[in-house]
């Protein structure tokens, strides 16, 4: 089966703005833009965020469901391999 990748246009005005603003990469600022991130403060502190401003991982999707898969196997003794 083919894969049919959707490529997304970029405006490079908005891209230089951000890149100039932000002290990033043109890449960067590209991806940021991609977020919804265009203001320069917000990029910072996407970029540069601390331990604290991150979600705790119980609310990552798919942890509380691997957390379990692997305490099962622990309490049973049997091998695991987490990648």
């Amino acid at each position: 089966m083919a894969k049919h990748w959707r490529i997304f246009g970029h405006d490079l005005s908005r891209i230089a703005q951000l890149e100039r603003s932000a002290g990033v990469p043109p890449i960067v600022a590209q991806l940021l833009l991609r977020r919804g991130i265009d203001d320069p403060d917000a990029a910072r502190m996407f970029l540069e965020a601390r331990l604290t401003q991150l979600r705790p991982p119980e609310q990552l999707p798919g942890v509380p469901a691997a957390v379990e898969v692997i305490v099962r196997h622990l309490r049973s003794g049997s091998a695991i391999v987490v990648h």
